[in-house]
């Protein structure tokens, strides 16, 4: 399967913008993205897409069916298996499985979001962190800048390697344009911690979600701390 899972350190962290960013700069790169959202929850109708759901969709032009991309929509804004729980539902995870596979036939190249954090319960017999395992794909992880997240990071990044997870690197999310030390340390403290990469720091964007998501794809395209993402996600995106 040709693609990339992108999780994070803890939820708003902001990795729907990421990940809806990278989907629009593959699709201006030529290449057909497909995403998904496996679990979205906190969905005010779950008859249609989740607002995550929504905006990776818009970012790829995805022209999937809904039970595709997003399969899972669920009301409480709780863990994808505790929300089920409350809704009286039993998630089986061989239907992500199941989606992901299909959607990979559809495209080049498949951007799969998890919900929350990588040990978040997923279903009643799986975590987040188990879906990249089965798909076999690569792993980003978005961070955030600011106190408390080294020890999140390196926690995620353990819990991923023990599982067997390929991880591509990690991405700083939201840097304030003026960082305090916390912000400022952050990638070289984790440099030395852990030998997986940083792939860039992403800024803090103001604007309704749309234009986020186009500034960062901006940022991507053109900034040059910004050259191993796109490194990644061209070697990602044409087998090269």
């Amino acid at each position: 399967m040709n693609g990339l899972f992108i999780t994070a350190t803890d939820t708003g962290v902001g990795k729907t913008r990421v990940g809806a960013a990278i989907a629009l700069w593959l699709r201006r790169q030529g290449l057909q993205p497909g995403i998904m959202k496996p679990a979205e929850t906190g969905v005010a109708d779950p008859a249609q897409p989740g607002e995550d759901a929504q905006l990776l969709a818009w970012s790829a032009q995805c022209g999937a069916a809904p039970e595709l991309y997003a399969p899972w929509r669920l009301r409480q804004p709780l863990a994808p298996a505790t929300a089920a729980a409350h809704e009286g539902r039993r998630l089986h995870f061989d239907e992500l499985l199941h989606c992901a596979g299909r959607l990979a036939q559809q495209h080049d190249f498949l951007l799969v979001e998890g919900a929350g954090g990588v040990m978040v319960p997923l279903c009643h017999d799986h975590l987040m962190l188990d879906l990249p395992r089965r798909l076999q794909l690569p792993t980003l992880l978005v961070i955030r800048p600011g106190l408390g997240t080294i020890n999140h990071t390196l926690l995620s990044l353990r819990a991923l390697n023990e599982a067997g997870v390929a991880v591509a690197g990690w991405v700083i999310n939201r840097m304030p344009a003026a960082p305090g030390t916390a912000e400022a340390v952050v990638i070289d403290t984790l440099s030395q911690w852990t030998p997986l990469p940083c792939l860039g720091v992403l800024p803090e964007v103001s604007g309704n979600p749309y234009d986020q998501i186009t500034q960062l794809t901006q940022r991507i395209d053109r900034d040059a701390e910004l050259a191993p993402l796109r490194r990644l996600l061209y070697r990602l995106g044409t087998g090269a």
